[in-house]
């Protein structure tokens, strides 16, 4: 039985001088591969996470009707063959991807000093990461679909989760759970407009919030 911290550090001995042995061979593999993936994933997972956020990306462009596997499948150099392998259908591949990237989502904790910045940090995580990148997009093209509405319902929840948790215990609390569904209508309506100008939304964003929360004038 060979060590392996032994094994790789004659690997490292064998490297310099250029020696074919067989053990050096092994080891040498071993050495390249950790070097080209620091991270320690293997291929088969790099490609997975390639599909789905590729498939993300079609979902957002063109919604169900824009995701191809053959289009798909070539982009990435393999075969649809691999994708089917990894999901059933192509409807099952538009979920997953959908399912990687919530869970990919998270929020920023909130320091609970001021009610108003917390809901400001979380929006607008919310609008950059999930509802203004491709994640939002193929939600929007896809949450009243047969089988996507549920997702949609996820992630909706699980903010006005969030945003409650910010309110609770303040002189904001009051009607909380009408406040959370009114925020998170107003990133949904804004990711289905075709366009804005950067950093606008922010700024209707802080608004808004003054306004829920009776700060505004």
């Amino acid at each position: 039985m060979v060590v392996r911290g032994i094994l790789v550090r004659k690997a490292v001995v064998k490297c310099k001088r250029k020696t074919l042995a067989q053990e050096g061979k092994v080891a040498i593999t071993v050495l390249m591969s950790t070097e080209s993936n620091p991270a320690g994933r293997s291929r088969d997972a790099q490609l997975t996470e390639r599909i789905l956020a590729i498939a993300l990306a079609r979902l957002a462009q063109g919604g169900l009707d824009g995701l191809s596997l053959d289009d798909l499948a070539a982009s990435l150099g393999t075969s649809k063959q691999a994708l089917y392998r990894r999901h059933t259908s192509k409807q099952a591949l538009a979920l997953a991807s959908l399912d990687w990237a919530i869970g990919a989502f998270s929020p920023p904790p909130p320091d609970r000093s001021n009610p108003a910045r917390d809901l400001s940090l979380l929006l607008k995580a919310c609008w950059s990461e999930v509802f203004s990148a491709n994640l939002g997009k193929a939600l929007v093209r896809t949450r009243h679909a047969p089988g996507f509405s549920e997702r949609a319902a996820v992630l909706e929840q699980d903010l006005q989760f969030h945003i409650r948790q910010i309110l609770v215990a303040t002189p904001f609390e009051q009607d909380m759970d009408l406040k959370a569904r009114l925020l998170v209508a107003l990133l949904w309506q804004e990711a289905a407009k075709p366009s804005r100008e950067a950093g606008s939304f922010e700024d209707v964003l802080d608004k808004a919030i003054l306004l829920v929360l009776g700060l505004g004038n």
